[in-house]
């Protein structure tokens, strides 16, 4: 079922019985209706001492996945409910979000110095179908405060074409001093467009060279362009739903490229979890900061797998990691590094299954940084709370203080970690909260709460 149903209990605490029934509630404003398993919850979200109502489809895969949090305000003015649709998109309005299976890459389309992000999905959800396509967010700040504006959510017009699961590269592959764009797709093809713009202009990607040198690695094929033996030439690495690597050497030249299958299981990695049949493997390979390459996979399990490459890419391959950084994105990570401030330290861009996307910045170069190496477990109970909010900490000299948000980000209490483990809360409005806890090196972990 895809509506909801109030029932209007018109006995007693001990005996229901049930006189009245609304079978699209609300039906008195808008009824709320999806495909699938509507998930409805109480909650004050604007904190005026009413319980609102939110709902949010109950069901991956076939319901909505983007305008996905309906929010009705309470606009009662006694004990009783009545709800007021407000927004299909609370909170998601706010984020970035496209969907299903974010791929993200940096890319600068409009060649003014500033990368930019792109970033491909397995598609909204529309009536039964999806509709996939590139997303472009314009990074509208400078090169050390990057900012990032939505511009389009279809570039370069890709949705007309029907393909699925995009996993978006770009790199100069004609030898024309511009970087083209070359994107994995469901069924395991590479799909080209090649950049007809001027020097100096925005990225024109007018036509569609389908199935790129007749590559074909089977299913959900996830490219990265770089020049892997360093000879000039861009090379390919593509990962693929079984898990693996495929690595295309380019034998051709730079302004025409040809790309031979060198090895289907190159370096023998493997991101398959134990006794799964599908992996689903996202490549980066990069330079450390002494010239050594480092190799980054993303995975169906979410985590990010590290390998250290043999000197000449013949061979095994050192798994060093297979939950690099302690980052866990879900499932379905990507993964892809760029140094987008010019700092000299690489940030991290990864996607995952839910349509996000998530910066990540070396720690000890910036002040805003969870350290996700610090080994913390938190726990606060009870949670929702009424007055009294615990905690605790483990090891307890990580953190000094405790900052209590409500979700507009107005600081609410704010106190210095003691013996008591305790936080009086009862004097603020039901609603939900943030509380971090933090300490004078940056050091910081955030936990949500629900005040009943």
């Amino acid at each position: 079922f895809g509506n909801l149903n109030r029932l209007i209990n018109g006995g007693d605490n001990l005996f229901a019985d049930i006189t009245e029934q609304d079978t699209t509630f609300p039906a008195y404003d808008v009824a709320y209706d999806t495909d699938i398993f509507p998930a409805p919850f109480l909650i004050d979200i604007d904190n005026d001492g009413k319980k609102d109502m939110i709902v949010s489809p109950n069901k991956e895969g076939i319901s909505e996945n983007f305008k996905n949090v309906a929010y009705y305000k309470n606009i009662s003015a006694d004990e009783t409910y009545e709800f007021s649709f407000q927004q299909d998109s609370l909170f998601v309005s706010d984020m970035v979000d496209v969907g299903e299976g974010s791929r993200a890459v940096f890319f600068d389309h409009n060649a003014d110095g500033l990368m930019d992000i792109v970033i491909g999905n397995n598609g909204y959800y529309n009536d039964g179908d999806f509709i996939t396509a590139l997303a472009l967010y314009e990074n509208t700040g400078t090169a050390s405060d990057p900012v990032y504006t939505l511009i389009t959510r279809d570039y370069a017009n890709i949705s007309i074409f029907g393909f699925q699961n995009i996993a978006p590269a770009f790199a100069d592959l004609d030898g024309d001093g511009d970087e083209d764009m070359l994107f994995g797709e469901l069924n395991g093809f590479l799909q080209f467009f090649e950049n007809k713009a001027d020097a100096g202009e925005p990225a024109d990607f007018p036509t569609l060279s389908a199935n790129y040198k007749g590559i074909d690695i089977g299913l959900k094929s996830t490219p990265q362009i770089i020049d892997v033996n360093e000879d000039g030439l861009v090379d390919l690495i593509i990962g693929e739903q079984n898990g693996n690597l495929n690595y295309y050497e380019n034998t051709g030249a730079s302004t025409a490229p040809a790309f031979t299958l060198i090895n289907g299981l190159w370096g023998d990695v493997d991101v398959r979890s134990i006794g799964s049949t599908t992996g689903n493997s996202v490549p980066h390979l990069m330079k450390d900061d002494t010239g050594n390459w480092q190799l980054f996979v993303g995975c169906e399990e979410g985590t990010i797998f590290l390998y250290e490459p043999t000197p000449d890419f013949t061979g095994t391959f050192t798994k060093i990691t297979n939950t690099f950084s302690n980052i866990d994105e879900g499932s379905f990570s990507s993964v892809y590094f760029q140094d987008i401030t010019e700092d000299g330290s690489p940030e991290l861009l990864t996607g995952n299954y839910r349509g996000g996307i998530t910066l990540y910045r070396e720690e000890g170069t910036f002040d805003a940084i969870i350290d996700t190496d610090i080994n913390s477990n938190i726990n606060i109970y009870p949670n929702p709370v009424g007055d009294l909010l615990k905690y605790n900490i483990y090891p307890e000299s990580i953190f000094e203080s405790a900052q209590i948000f409500d979700i507009t980000g107005k600081l609410i209490i704010e106190i210095k970690l003691d013996a008591f483990k305790t936080i009086y809360v009862s004097h603020i409005n039901p609603g939900l909260y943030f509380i971090r806890f933090s300490n004078n090196a940056t050091v910081s972990e955030v936990k949500k709460f629900i005040k009943q």
